[in-house]
């Protein structure tokens, strides 16, 4: 049977395969970057924990050596209610400590699981430049409901299409008949074809021997089609489901759009915070220099000059994060745009 002979049904066999490798693709794609900024936010973790063990411990060794200048001073005795509250301050910056450092190691054992690396292998983080640039035509999700509407609208004209179907038979025969010295041929050959209730056949036999004999024959038939309310009902549903592919993507491309905004003024807002953090970084190393040159001329403290020196260094983590922060965003982007 040559069944939809003169047609070409690679179409839909190019639109199936088209939707199933872009999904693939791109389910691949954003696993990658999604355990890219798995790491991200695990190296952050242990980077936070680190700033707050500086910071903990700085207070403790400051709040240590205070108190034990206050009792050589005689401030306030080991006795009295101040020691006593210094010594619970101190015991509970101990403590925090403690766990600080508990989850550190165990935040460290997941970058190790992650990446096989541990936190000290890490290479150094560069200063990331996220950068927004959409495509008018959205990304790969937009382009799959674009695809879908394509499989609908073709699914649907391939069913609205004049479908017909046509057999081609031939046959040779030879014989003898009676009292007949000579063999007989006979040659047989014909077309036979349907359209919706409609069939149609044409054939002919040709017979050669003591005698030649031609015949054809023209048949047809027609009827009623029943299955009209049907096909309708299928035609409808299959127009809605156009419908839905189109509202699928009217929504996949308003998404697309809103997330485009969002980024944006996410990276406008990490920008300028990274900028006000670097003048303050540089602000805070002219308060250092100043406290040093201050210590060095006799007018000074070198508890300035620490503090200067924490305060700087407290700085110098917030630089990390924020560089941390900016590679998280630019895998945030890549995953968008993809």
């Amino acid at each position: 049977p040559l069944t939809h002979f003169f047609e070409d049904s690679s179409a839909m066999e190019d639109i199936d395969y088209t939707l199933s490798y872009l999904s693939s693709e791109l389910s691949y794609r954003r696993g990658m970057i999604d355990i890219d900024r798995k790491v991200l936010e695990t190296v952050r973790e242990v980077l936070v924990i680190d700033k707050q063990v500086a910071e903990s411990t700085y207070q403790l060794d400051r709040l240590v050596e205070d108190h034990e200048r206050n009792i050589s001073l005689g401030t306030y005795s080991r006795s009295s209610a101040r020691s006593r509250e210094v010594l619970e301050q101190i015991d509970s910056l101990e403590r925090n400590l403690r766990s600080l450092r508990m989850e550190r190691e165990f935040v460290i054992d997941e970058v190790e699981r992650i990446t096989g690396m541990r936190i000290e292998q890490v290479p150094d983080i560069p200063a990331p430049r996220p950068l927004l640039e959409p495509s008018r035509l959205g990304n790969t999700s937009v382009l799959i409901q674009r695809i879908a509407i394509d499989r609908a609208e073709e699914d649907l004209a391939e069913y609205l299409k004049d479908s017909w179907n046509m057999d081609i038979y031939a046959g040779y025969g030879a014989g003898f008949e009676k009292d007949q010295a000579k063999p007989g041929h006979e040659i047989q050959a014909g077309v036979e074809g349907a359209w919706k209730d409609l069939n149609l056949s044409l054939g002919m036999t040709a017979n050669f021997g003591t005698r030649t004999t031609l015949g054809g024959v023209v048949e047809g038939s027609w009827g009623i089609d029943g299955n009209k309310g049907q096909r309708d009902l299928t035609r409808r549903d299959m127009e809605y489901d156009i419908r839905i592919a189109q509202s699928r993507y009217d929504q996949a491309e308003a998404a697309y759009r809103r997330t485009n905004m969002q980024l944006e003024l996410n990276l406008e807002n990490w920008e300028r915070s990274r900028d006000q953090l670097e003048l303050r970084i540089e602000y805070a190393r002219l308060d250092l220099e100043e406290a040093r040159s201050a210590l060095e001329r006799g007018i000074g403290r070198q508890r300035s000059v620490e503090d200067a020196r924490h305060r700087l260094d407290q700085l110098e983590y917030d630089r990390l994060l924020k560089r941390i922060e900016g590679w998280i965003l630019q895998r945030t982007i890549e995953s968008h745009v993809m």
